[in-house]
Order: structure tokens, then sequence, then C-alpha cells
């Protein structure tokens, strides 16, 4: 399951790079809100406690906060170089959290059962 959290994280610098050249606040709790629903949704489905999954989701949405956070601190002194990529996040990193949430889900049930 660590090794998907460390991938899922990986993506937060480009989610920040995407909020930072579009003047936009890292937190959405309207966004959050929906990602913990559906996420505890279809862990739940899948077998995981509701408590469990809303925790892990949660810690790793608080983590993903402070990634960004140290990005637009790093970028408040050195801005990034206006001609660097940014990724679309709707198009192109989005689905790539997506996967690696349904990849979480996955780690977390064999996790539960291996426990069992």
């Amino acid at each position: 399951m660590t090794v998907v959290l460390e991938r899922r994280l990986a993506l937060m610098p480009a989610v920040a790079r995407w909020k930072w050249e579009r003047g936009l606040p890292i937190e959405d709790r309207a966004r959050e809100a929906i990602v913990i629903t559906d996420f505890v949704n279809r862990a739940e489905a899948r077998g995981l406690d509701r408590t469990f999954a809303e925790r892990l989701i949660t810690e790793q949405i608080d983590a993903a906060k402070v990634v960004q956070r140290e990005c637009f601190q790093r970028w408040r002194q050195q801005p990034p170089p206006a001609d660097s990529v940014v990724l679309d996040l709707s198009r192109d990193v989005r689905p790539q959290i997506d996967r690696l949430t349904e990849e979480l889900i996955d780690a977390a049930v064999c996790e539960q059962k291996a426990k069992k």
C-alpha cells in the first residue's frame, strides 16, 4: 500500500503547479468532500471498514496538501520557469490520481485480508 500512496503523492507537484498557474488555493473543501465520499463508498462496497477507509483517504489528502504547500512555498521564492509544461488537471493528472486511488483501495483490501 505504501508504494501506491507514494505514487499518488508524486503527482501532487503537478496538481500544485496547475493551481499555482491559475491562482487557485491549495484547499478545495468541496472537491475533498467528493473524493472522500466516493472513496469511502467504493472501499466499503469492497469490504473495507468505513472508518478505516475515511481515515486512509483523509490522511492521503492531508499529505497531498503538505506537498502542494511545499511547492507553493518554493515557487514564492523562485517561480517555476514560464516555459515549463503545466499538465492539465482534468485531462492529464486527475485520471492518473483516479487510477491510483483505485489501486489504493485494492491494496487496502489485500492488506485487510492478510491481517485476518
